[in-house]
């Protein structure tokens, strides 16, 4: 890692004082640091560091870490979670070797302390990564840099998943080995770019296919020979296919109408046609700017450029057809859309070279430049309020019309023209800064500890970029006695990031600790009895370290797994007549009338233990009337928040209060 990072930002590839457009590709050369050098790059070093803690606070164990937290624990005790739905019929441990590394951790240091050491361990890897595809991308130094910051600071949301993500999950780790091996690739150094993607793919196969498939376009681009390899490798693989070997058994498998309909609804992602209108406007933003780009590049960077748009919008078209169109099983399982968050890593790096080459002379250029950075600043706004997406995809597209038409003709734009684009940045402006006020007001009145934390998260956003933004200035204008007074600012962000990074809820803490079982709680609920928990699944698996027998989270399985789609959808349906919490704060589960009311009676909550022979115990956070209970009283708060599905206010679940039934009790 260190290796990486002295590579990333190593003088003797960035030549500083030639011109600006030459220097983002030119030659490497010598250069010879000196202390302004060390100085300015430490100052950025620290701003990117800022950044990173700012845009990605800690959650805790949370979302799909809790699955590989999971796998972990039944790594260490495999019989105490047999009879857990996630792992009954094969679970995703299977194509992962990132288990057999957690799990020693976790042994010794327990669940919460691991939580965060492979989190801040996983996290520099991606930063570092990031740090040496940049710097194999962009010549100049302090450009490259700028780029990483610019690759942090803008959302991190390719469609519906994030790149660089707060948590801890083997994605982190593939994304930055991946990163690397994309870095030795620019360096002509394939043998080890193909050697890290390897090691990557036994870590998180999804993550890194985007890599491999780029490094083989790239490849085969310039040797012929790459394309037969190519070809062979098709061949094996259909082979294998006939042969029913795992996973390529599924090549030639389409998914039957009753696994499908539960799989497009538990793992929508995986089908484009089903993907919320954010998400769309998101991709799009994405392919506009990486063309952009790529229109723009130099002759040198357009093999690259082009190898990462055609494997981003393949993938795209792959999922549509292959997917949501054949319904093909092995396509939908292997997610080819992920590929998107390549080319938006790709396309983000490059926004700096690209600024510095679009028209630079007259009006025209000047109202382009300006369009640009307005597309730039609405993306932005959209990490913070992902309804700004709307303005800030319209805006990049007129930008890019624009940059190119003038690249092309060499002309100024017409005055109607003009005038166009100056309304179309004000409506972007007035849009965007709704967008700002109306979120930060929303959160405000609903929900006013996340205001605190996004708000906080907002300003040193803007404070980090404001700072490198003076900082690049003035280097490039050589004004070095301006440098550390703005190290001084940008050093103080670093511990005022710091003071919010850690965001997980006292609920979240109180699961990840390594305290022994609450004696109330284990007098409450037997050891030995299959439970249903209300919300609580992450307490079961946990801090009690004991199988779930349903929750919503369990269904991830599905697209992989028939068996565990179609037990899963059974147990949803058990547990909807109940219209429990898992279902109003997840979009995992099947769609449940919101029109109708569904009252917790006791006919309801035998009908469910009926139909669920293999259940023993239910805990609720709600009593039922007329039905005996034990009442477990926690010292800390369940509270989830969750905004409607028609997205029309926030709704706020907490209790302290949870209610165990005992099926045994009610027959």
């Amino acid at each position: 890692m260190s290796f990486l990072f002295f590579k990333a930002i190593g003088g003797d590839r960035f030549p500083v004082k030639s011109h600006p457009v030459q220097a983002l590709t030119g030659p490497e050369q010598n250069f010879a640091w000196n202390k302004p050098d060390i100085l300015s790059t430490a100052v950025l070093l620290t701003l990117i560091a800022a950044l990173w803690l700012a845009t990605r606070p800690y959650p805790g164990i949370v979302h799909d870490a809790r699955f590989y937290m999971v796998q972990a624990l039944r790594e260490l005790d495999p019989g105490r979670f047999a009879d857990d739905l996630y792992f009954r019929f094969g679970s995703q441990d299977q194509f992962t070797l990132f288990t057999k590394l957690y799990s020693p951790v976790v042994s010794i240091l327990g669940i919460g302390t691991t939580g965060i050491v492979f989190t801040v361990v996983g996290q520099l890897l991606w930063v570092s990564g990031l740090l040496y595809l940049a710097s194999g991308l962009i010549q100049d130094r302090i450009y490259a840099l700028v780029a990483v910051a610019a690759a942090i600071a803008l959302p991190s949301t390719y469609t519906l998943f994030g790149y660089g993500e707060p948590f801890i999950t083997p994605r982190l780790f593939a994304e930055a080995l991946t990163m690397v091996a994309l870095g030795c690739l620019l360096r002509r150094r394939a043998g080890w770019a193909f050697v890290v993607l390897v090691l990557s793919m036994t870590l998180h196969p999804l993550t890194t296919i985007p890599g491999l498939a780029i490094a083989f376009v790239y490849l085969a681009a310039a040797r012929p020979l790459w394309w037969i390899i190519g070809t062979s490798a098709a061949i094996v693989a259909i082979g294998l296919s006939v042969g029913a070997v795992p996973p390529f058994g599924n090549l030639h498998s389409t998914f039957d109408p009753v696994w499908f309909a539960i799989v497009k609804v538990r793992d929508a992602q995986c089908f484009i046609t089903v993907w919320p209108a954010d998400a769309y406007c998101r991709m799009l933003a994405t392919i506009i700017l990486a063309t952009l780009v790529f229109v723009f590049a130099e002759a040198k960077e357009r093999r690259f450029l082009a190898s990462a748009l055609v494997i981003g919008i393949g993938g795209l078209a792959s999922t549509l057809v292959g997917a949501d169109v054949v319904h093909n099983v092995f396509i939908t399982e292997i997610q080819p859309w992920r590929a998107m968050w390549l080319l938006t890593v790709i396309a983000y790096l490059s926004v700096v070279s690209l600024f510095v080459r679009l028209p630079g002379e007259g009006d025209s250029a000047e109202l382009t430049k300006l369009m640009f950075l307005i597309a730039l600043g609405s993306l932005l706004a959209s990490r913070f309020f992902p309804a700004a997406i709307c303005s800030a995809t319209p805006m990049m597209f007129v930008a890019s019309g624009t940059s190119i038409w003038q690249r092309w003709t060499r002309k100024q734009l017409p005055s109607l023209v003009r005038a166009i684009c100056v309304i179309a940045v004000a409506a972007t402006c007035a849009t965007t800064a709704l967008f700002v006020f109306f979120g930060f007001k929303t959160l405000l009145e609903q929900w006013p500890d996340e205001f605190r934390l996004r708000a906080s998260s907002f300003a040193l956003v803007a404070a980090a970029l404001g700072l490198m933004t003076i900082q690049v200035t003035q280097v490039r204008q050589q004004t070095q006695r301006l440098v550390r007074p703005w190290g001084l600012l940008a050093i103080a962000l670093v511990p005022l990031a710091l003071l919010i990074w850690d965001q997980r809820e006292p609920w979240t803490k109180f699961v990840e600790s390594a305290d022994s079982i609450p004696d109330s709680l284990a007098a409450a609920l037997p050891e030995n009895g299959s439970v249903y928990w209300e919300g609580g699944v992450e307490l079961l698996w946990l801090r009690l370290k004991r199988p779930s027998y349903f929750s919503c989270a369990q269904g991830t399985g599905a697209v992989f797994f028939r068996d565990t789609a179609v037990n899963f959808e059974h147990r949803a349906e058990s547990f909807g007549s109940l219209r429990t919490l898992d279902f109003d704060i997840s979009d995992l589960c099947p769609s449940l009338d919101q029109t109708e009311k569904l009252d917790r009676t006791p006919e309801n909550l035998k009908a469910v233990c009926a139909r669920e022979p293999g259940l023993d115990y239910l805990v609720l956070i709600e009593p039922i009337k007329n039905t005996a209970s034990k009442i477990w009283i926690s010292h800390v708060l369940l509270k989830i928040e969750k905004i409607t599905k028609d997205k029309a206010q926030l709704v706020t679940y907490q209790t302290d209060r949870f209610y165990i039934y005992s099926c045994a009790s009610l027959s």
